[in-house]
């Protein structure tokens, strides 16, 4: 019997195993969270930001506000990674499994604090 050509098919994305899904969507969801930071704020900030607050010299701590996009990117870059990377080692322990997924909830979370006090240092909001 030939399937039915009315019937819809369902688009199934497989992010990692089942006992991590919540980690997995907890790391996006900070990841969008660092991009409405960022995207919100965007207008109410002033043209230069300091972004770099460890380096030595004085003059490369500032840069151009567009600089703050740099963060979601890279969190996004870390969740593509770490998905990327969940579908090689799926085979391995749970346990090792468990340990890189909160790895990357650490991280998330790291840089979200790292976006929350650059945007509030210079955030002006009128």
């Amino acid at each position: 019997m030939p399937d039915n050509p009315h019937k819809k098919r369902r688009v199934v994305i497989k992010l990692g195993p089942k006992y991590v899904l919540s980690i997995i969507y907890a790391c996006l969801v900070i990841n969008l969270i660092i991009l409405l930071i960022v995207a919100v704020a965007y207008p109410f900030i002033q043209p230069v930001v300091p972004l770099f607050h460890s380096l030595a010299d004085p003059r490369k701590h500032l840069v151009v506000k567009s600089w703050l996009f740099l963060l979601p990117a890279i969190s996004l870059l870390i969740n593509v990674i770490h998905i990327q990377s969940l579908k090689l080692i799926n085979n391995s322990q749970e346990l090792v499994i468990k340990l890189f997924t909160y790895s990357d909830l650490v991280l998330q979370t790291v840089l979200l604090m790292i976006t929350l006090r650059n945007v509030l240092v210079v955030f002006k909001p009128f």
